[in-house]
């Protein structure tokens, strides 16, 4: 996949999943260009002046031209970059559930039916445990998924 496909997808994947603003990405843009001046994205990204338009730039990227290979290992890179961040982090039972939820999506959005199973049990999991019917206590399940996750994703990259 051409380097400029791969930023594209990422900037997507980023912007429908709300890890980075259109601010973060106008930035990126700045940066890119003073580094090469020449960089096409950075200059599509530049000549666009509000945040629906980069916005709708990104919705109207279509996926289906894209390596739908190469846009999972993208985004398997990703889950695993986020997935070193929570292992050190104390979290809520909120958060914990939101996680699990943006995890089923991601899974649909890039239509890999056997990462939306691996996730979508340890959710179950996570809520049985809620109501004590786990064989797991609650403050497990999510840092062994997080241990099953890692090595999942890095299976797959």
């Amino acid at each position: 996949m051409h380097e400029l496909d791969t930023n594209k997808l990422q900037f997507k994947f980023d912007l429908e999943f709300s890890l980075k603003t259109t601010e973060d990405i106008q930035q990126w843009a700045i940066h890119a260009l003073e580094i090469d001046s020449s960089n096409e994205l950075a200059l599509d990204i530049c000549f666009l002046s509000t945040t629906d338009q980069i916005l709708d730039y990104f919705k109207n990227i279509d996926r289906s031209n894209l390596l739908i290979n190469q846009s999972r290992q993208i985004i398997y890179k990703k889950i695993g970059n986020h997935i070193t961040h929570l292992f050190n982090t104390t979290l809520s039972t909120e958060f914990i559930s939101h996680a699990f939820q943006r995890l089923l999506n991601i899974a649909q959005y890039i239509e890999d039916d056997e990462l939306y199973s691996f996730i979508n049990h340890y959710a179950d999991e996570f809520h049985l445990a809620l109501y004590e019917c786990s064989k797991y206590e609650l403050n497990e399940v999510f840092p062994l998924f997080l241990v099953e996750l890692k090595s999942w994703v890095q299976n797959y990259c």
